[in-house]
Formats: C-alpha cells, structure tokens, sequence
C-alpha cells in the first residue's frame, strides 16, 4: 500500500471519526436543551400531601394513590379530622392540558388515561432556561406513560356516623396550598366536578396560597356527602404551560400540599 493510499484511508477515517462525534454532541445537545426531555423530571422526596376538615361535619382519611414512579401511601389512619398521604420517589414531568370548564364531565377532570390523555401534552423548547418562546409543537402524553406525568391522591371523606346529621350539602375546597413557587397545578375531583388551582406567583401578598384557575368562585366537587365514604382525588401536576418551569428549575418545584375542605348544612352552592 503506497504512502498516498495510506495518506487517504486515514483522512477518511478522520473524518469518519469527527462526524461521530460531531453527531454524539448533537445527540446530547438535544437531550440537555429540551425544556423537557425524557430524563428531565421533579422527583417527590417525602412530600406530604394533606386534606383537613374545615367542618366540624366531616371525617377524612388518606387512602394513597398511583404514579408512574415511586409509592403514594396513606397514613395508615381511620377516618379523622385530616387525612395524609405522602409521595416517595414520585417523578413528574411537565405537562400540561387543554382548558377545561368547571363543569365539565368529571371524567374529563379525573384525565382517565383511558379517556382523556388526549387533552394532555408536552413540548420541548431549545434552551433550558426557557419554557414559553420557542416552543415546538405539542407532543401528546402516551397512555402507558400517563402517571409518569400526573401524580393521582386518592382520598375518602365522610360526614361522621350516629348522628343527627345524615346528609351535608356542596363539598367544596376551602383552602389550598402548593409548594411556595409557581410551576405545580392541582385539579381537585370529587363525584360531581372539579376545580382547578394554581400556585400564587412570587409577587402575591399571599405567597405559597393557590389560586383557582380561572379565577372563580368555589366549586361543588360533590352535591352531597352522607356517613357512606366517597372518594376525592387530587391530581398534581407540573405545569409545562408555565414559563416558570424549565429544565434548570425543575428539581427545586415539588413540596408539600395542604388543603381543607368545607360543606354546608343546606344546600348553598
């Protein structure tokens, strides 16, 4: 083989060899820039999530819940003035879904995966540090991926057995409280509807405090509750509509949760 054949091979095998690499950089850029890429999630650690009675009616108990990762138990404790659950090693990846009204059918609020993950989807941007500009199409959320994306806590509530009261009226969600930045959704279901919150942006005088998303007046998530326990599901989410949430960020969002429920002795809502 002449010193020009040899000079050749090795100038192709050069090049060869910088395309890959050239190509595994661009591979890795993909995978690092995406707003949202496959790795790129918000793991819960420990994150307790908890429903009180703000009526001296009710009784609560935590019961756990589903995920794509992780585990979501319940405390273990009988109905009683608040129930817990607590999220381990959850991983959520930002998401986000159509406009719903509040009255929608409850099966559009609960987003069965069965049903409903047409109206959940995800999107990629070019740069870490932004969510909103940009932005590529939207990418549906995959069925068997569902819980990868929405975490679903699943309680039961009750109005407190032998007594007078056999029936309360319009269940609603009197207060709740995300993690102390913008970025994590709630939607709270119970047999009738649901309402949607957010948290309040860092400039609110009531920091940490969820808003209802839109902006209304509370909710009858169901139009009675009887001593016969029924179930209230709150889903949460990252908000991947948000321009908050980005990849830099991601990992810092996820905290505790607490909301009180509330029903009435007539029918008021």
């Amino acid at each position: 083989m002449s010193g020009k054949e040899t000079s050749t091979q090795l100038r192709k095998q050069f090049i060869v060899a910088v395309a890959m690499v050239v190509l595994a950089i661009v591979v890795g850029t993909a995978s690092t820039f995406a707003w949202f890429a496959s790795g790129t999630n918000a793991e819960a650690r420990n994150m307790a999530v908890t429903v009180k009675a703000g009526s001296m009616f009710l009784q609560i108990k935590g019961t756990g819940g589903t995920a794509g990762t992780g585990s979501i138990t319940g405390d273990g404790n009988d109905f009683d003035t608040d129930g817990a659950v607590v999220m381990t090693g959850v991983e959520l990846r930002p998401s986000a879904h159509e406009a719903l009204a509040n009255n929608a059918a409850i099966t559009a609020a609960k987003a069965d995966p069965a049903t409903d993950t047409a109206n959940w989807y995800y999107r990629y941007s070019g740069d870490t540090g932004t969510a909103h500009y940009n932005m590529s199409e939207k990418y549906a959320v995959p069925v068997a991926d569902f819980g990868d994306y929405v975490a679903a806590i699943t309680y039961q509530v009750r109005i407190v057995d032998g007594t007078e009261v056999t029936e309360v009226y319009d269940l609603y969600v009197q207060r709740i409280t995300l993690p102390n930045k913008t970025g994590i959704r709630a939607i709270v279901a119970g047999a009738d509807r649901y309402q949607e919150f957010a948290a309040a942006n860092d400039n609110s005088a009531a920091r940490g405090a969820a808003v209802q998303v839109p902006n209304a007046s509370p909710v009858s998530l169901s139009d009675t509750v009887t001593p016969t326990p029924q179930t209230v599901t709150v889903y949460l989410y990252v908000d991947g509509n948000n321009e908050n949430v980005t990849t830099q960020n991601l990992l810092s969002l996820l905290g505790d949760v607490e909301l009180s429920m509330y029903c009435y002795d007539n029918d008021t809502l």
